[in-house]
């Protein structure tokens, strides 16, 4: 066989090669985009609450942005999969795919939950959705999800934080607070009210309306839909909402084992449907629960609406630093994220 004939088979036999590994690679992508997830998901919430279908609203936009290559056909609501304060061991495991929680619920659990929530009170919208975007943020909280085996896929506004007493309290100013009771809703919420030197009552939410009844309680911290979902709105008398909307930021996380087996594209579109979720939620909490839901049930249930002086509005600021120090101390990572906050966000 003369040189030039080796050189043509050679040749031949490279292009043979080449054809047959982008025939695999065209193969591989094809079978992805064929390829079908069927998931499963839980939120914190029960089916009766009115969070939950704007957590579902968002695992239906990810099943259609996906054209149905991610579908979730199992889907539960609160504790009925895994209790929710085991459920994050589970995400890490792949026994929940999609989850939705909040740091209340993990509290006592792993004291490194601290950066769950997205740090410090924000005293605007504009404000707010900044600190969600804020790459060095981000970039902390996702390192310290990823040593837990779980992604931090993005956040859904689900409600405000509202203060309301009780029939036998009367409240002109931050400074009546002091020496009262009030049931708490967890996490750095609890902190703010010890920040204006009341104390919080760890009570389970379904026995939060016979506590303040009895007189257990002499306020409730909660969201404002509370007073409705669970007819907390009878035991109150009052209620107080900071000069802010303080947006309660819930993560959505995703098993780090199947974030990592998704082709980019499908990374691509969660990512997407994630970020744009945070607005359209705050888009929808505004419209439906600033502008409607809100008034109504201040107006069903008779409540006085409490107006913040200027001297209570810097007496809050001054609580939301004391709040800062003690969300700092809680792992590096809420350390860090404290200081971004302050540098940055910090009312001055």
């Amino acid at each position: 066989m003369n040189k030039k004939v080796s050189c043509i088979i050679i040749a031949n036999i490279f292009v043979l090669i080449l054809i047959a590994s982008v025939v695999v690679v065209d193969s591989k992508e094809k079978l992805e985009s064929d390829k079908v997830w069927k998931l499963t998901v839980q939120h914190i919430y029960s089916p009766t609450s009115s969070s939950s279908p704007m957590a579902w609203a968002f695992i239906d936009e990810v099943e259609k942005a996906t054209g149905g290559r991610v579908t979730f056909s199992k889907r539960f609501d609160s504790s009925a999969l895994i209790p929710v304060t085991r459920a994050l061991p589970a995400v890490a495991e792949g026994t929940i795919h999609f989850f939705q929680t909040a740091a209340l619920f993990h509290a006592g659990v792993n004291p490194v939950f601290g950066f769950t929530e997205v740090p410090g009170l924000a005293s605007d919208r504009e404000t707010k959705e900044k600190i969600l975007k804020d790459p060095d943020i981000l970039r902390i909280m996702q390192s310290a999800w990823n040593r837990q085996g779980i992604h931090l896929l993005g956040f859904q506004c689900i409600a405000e934080q509202v203060w309301t007493f009780s029939k036998s309290k009367k409240i002109k100013s931050i400074d009546d607070m002091k020496g009262l009771r009030i049931v708490g809703s967890g996490g750095v919420y609890d902190d703010l009210v010890k920040a204006v030197e009341a104390s919080t009552i760890l009570t389970p939410p379904a026995e939060r309306y016979e506590a303040m009844m009895r007189g257990v309680g002499d306020g409730l911290a909660s969201s404002i839909r509370m007073l409705e979902d669970q007819k907390l709105g009878e035991t109150v008398a009052q209620i107080m909402m900071p000069p802010w909307i303080e947006y309660q930021m819930n993560p959505w996380l995703v098993s780090k084992k199947l974030w990592d087996s998704f082709p980019e594209d499908i990374k691509a579109i969660l990512t997407n449907v994630a970020n744009a979720n945070a607005k359209k939620t705050m888009d929808v909490y505004d419209e439906e629960f600033v502008k409607k839901v809100n008034p109504q049930i201040i107006k069903k249930y008779k409540l006085e609406v409490l107006q913040l002086t200027k001297d209570d509005i810097g007496k809050l600021h001054k609580a939301c630093d004391v709040v800062m120090e003690k969300y700092a101390t809680k792992s590096p990572e809420t350390k860090q994220l404290a200081d971004i906050w302050r540098a940055k966000y910090q009312a001055k």
